[in-house]
């Protein structure tokens, strides 16, 4: 019971914690938390978007799919690191 209530404490502050965590969001739904480090967030960036090409069979839709993905997340990333800033 005691470990069950420590469970659910944790759980709630993980959420909050979460919540004021800077993310980008993909639209699959993947969440790619925003780092300092331009090296290491673009990395992380491209990481995901070649998860999203190898989803693709034809070479075309699958180089399309990876640039819309790369400009949605790189977006997200500009803005969210204005927003930062201001």
């Amino acid at each position: 019971m005691v470990l069950s209530m420590c469970k659910e404490k944790s759980v709630d502050e993980n959420r909050e914690l979460l919540e004021h965590l800077p993310l980008l969001k993909c639209k699959c739904g993947a969440e790619i938390l925003l780092l300092p480090d331009l090296k290491v967030m673009n990395h992380a960036i491209e990481v995901h978007v070649a998860g999203h090409r190898k989803k693709e069979k034809d070479p075309r839709k699958a180089a399309a799919a990876a640039s819309h993905i790369r400009q949605i997340l790189t977006e997200q990333l500009f803005k969210k690191t204005s927003e930062m800033n201001k």
